[in-house]
């Protein structure tokens, strides 16, 4: 007889993927994320806002603006690789935003990404979220751009809002919806799971 999962055991599968797993932000973590957080290319928009001149006021940050937070944390290394996160939830009108920073330091910081499609599925799952919303800066980075194209629509863009790089640059803003996350979510999530290796004999 096969035992059946229970459901921390069901959690902590959607929380793992081919080459990353997601591990919840605890304590110990707030001195990797306030380095993460403090570069040039994230300070000015992490979670929507600032980061704070301190750990313990980036600790105020954290605790007010995020509804769940995780280290992407790549199988290979054991190491982490960037961080995702719900933010700024309206769970009255079932409607949150997602972050996603990467680490550039580490070789696999581009499998940030799988952490972000591990988060969209749970945080759909869990709160029977409408809509996810991905704020996007132009010019920072193409990476978060080209995943909020490929799971996502751009519904608006605020021409010049935000002073990044020695200028004014756009801020787009997308929306994963549920009926498309239940569209095209399986089949990213199958893209990102370990591969199931066929028994012989």
């Amino acid at each position: 007889m096969t035992a059946t999962p229970g459901p921390l055991a069901a959690v902590a599968e959607m929380w793992r993927g081919q080459f990353v797993r997601l591990q919840p932000v605890m304590p110990g973590d707030l001195s990797y994320l306030f380095e993460l957080a403090s570069r040039r290319e994230v300070d000015f928009r992490w979670l929507g806002g600032e980061v704070g001149g301190s750990p313990r006021e980036f600790a105020g940050v954290l605790q007010q603006a995020l509804l769940a937070g995780f280290l992407v944390i790549e199988l290979a290394t054991g190491r982490p690789v960037g961080f995702v996160g719900i933010y700024e939830p309206d769970l009255l009108h079932a409607t949150a935003k997602l972050a996603m920073v990467m680490d550039h330091r580490e070789p696999g910081a581009t499998l940030t990404w799988q952490g972000a499609i591990l988060l969209t599925e749970y945080a759909f799952v869990t709160w029977r979220l409408r809509r996810i919303y991905v704020e996007v800066v132009e010019g920072a980075s193409s990476v978060p751009i080209d995943i909020a194209r490929m799971i996502g629509e751009e519904e608006g863009r605020l021409k010049d809002h935000i002073f990044y790089n020695g200028g004014f640059c756009d801020l787009s803003i997308f929306a994963i919806t549920a009926e498309q996350w239940d569209a095209v979510g399986e089949e990213l999530l199958d893209s990102i799971q370990p591969l199931e290796v066929e028994s012989v004999g």
